[in-house]
């Protein structure tokens, strides 16, 4: 396989602003070891660099193309068409590219498997191993699979990659998901408070993840929501929607003009004020998604049962 010449990976480090003891953490690498690599003396081949630009959520462009063996582009293939069948909702195809990418080597790659068992419980799929344990215990223990000691009192001090990122925000939800079904039960709404509280003290998060504001302050609206704090939820809801708006990451953004519209509803405000808001949401995924991408299916469907408002009459 070819190898990475360490001037590469030592840019990689740079442009994420992280130590050598910081970088090395996320990589599953040594410190003296990542020395080595970034002084040449020592080689990372081009399939480790790949895994790397995964972690950091950086484009990877054609590099699997001009690099990797017939073998080893097949794989990633496999593993990127695996996660474009879930996504889209085709399970039976899903399980079978899952059961061929199992065979193969990148399998075994921790980030790899934790992405793929995240998209599952994100697209609410049975996981076998995690059968017994509700949404929360599934994220935890998907979260140990590369934080292996992970302990939420120490949320502010991780350096998190983007997958990890994604189940932080993903186990806010499953609480404030608790609080919907239960609202009598404020309790995981203050435990959703507390992990937001830790995300916000969490220096590299909020300086690294462009949509850090945009998370944080969406998901503490919603359980303000859900205390009757319509007033300042809505606040905080339009300050994250100005703030993704001039990030242009308009599907992140999509969810939260329907949570502005449940606000207005649960104060008693009349349709026309927060039908607009619905309408853009709408517009925004397909824009972005198109029609039958799961994500505006979802979102047709919360507009049916929490308005009972029929897309179609857009």
């Amino acid at each position: 396989m070819k190898q990475v010449n360490g001037s590469i990976v030592r840019d990689l480090r740079k442009k994420m602003n992280l130590t050598q003891e910081e970088f090395a953490e996320k990589v599953n690498v040594s410190v003296r070891n990542l020395y080595r690599i970034e002084s040449n003396n020592a080689h990372v081949d081009m399939f480790q660099y790949i895994n790397m630009l995964h972690i950091f959520d950086q484009p990877i462009e054609n590099i699997d193309l001009l690099f990797l063996s017939s073998v080893e582009y097949d794989e990633f293939n496999k593993y990127k068409t695996c996660l474009t069948y879930l996504s889209g909702g085709d399970k039976p195809m899903f399980e079978e590219t899952l059961n061929q990418l199992k065979k193969c080597k990148i399998y075994e790659h921790p980030y790899v498997k934790q992405h793929i068992d995240f998209a599952m419980v994100s697209a609410h799929y049975h996981i076998e191993s995690e059968k017994h344990g509700d949404e929360y215990e599934q994220l935890i223990a998907i979260m140990k699979q590369t934080i292996k000691n992970f302990d939420e009192k120490n949320i502010s001090k991780y350096i998190f990659a983007t997958n990890e990122i994604s189940i932080l925000d993903r186990l806010v939800l499953c609480l404030i998901n608790k609080v919907i079904a239960d609202p009598s039960n404020m309790q995981d709404g203050d435990h959703a408070l507390e992990i937001l509280d830790k995300m916000a003290e969490n220096k590299h998060f909020m300086a690294h993840d462009k949509l850090a504001n945009v998370i944080t302050l969406d998901r503490r609206a919603m359980v303000l929501s859900l205390q009757d704090k319509h007033e300042e939820a809505l606040k905080l809801f339009y300050t994250a929607f100005d703030i993704g708006l001039d990030q242009m990451n308009y599907v992140s953004l999509s969810y939260i003009p329907l949570n502005m519209a449940s606000s207005y509803f649960q104060m008693g405000a009349p349709l026309s004020e927060y039908l607009p808001l619905i309408k853009q949401g709408y517009y925004l995924l397909l824009l972005c998604s198109g029609e039958e991408h799961q994500m505006t299916i979802q979102y047709k469907n919360a507009i049916e049962s929490l308005f009972n408002i029929d897309p179609e009459t857009f």
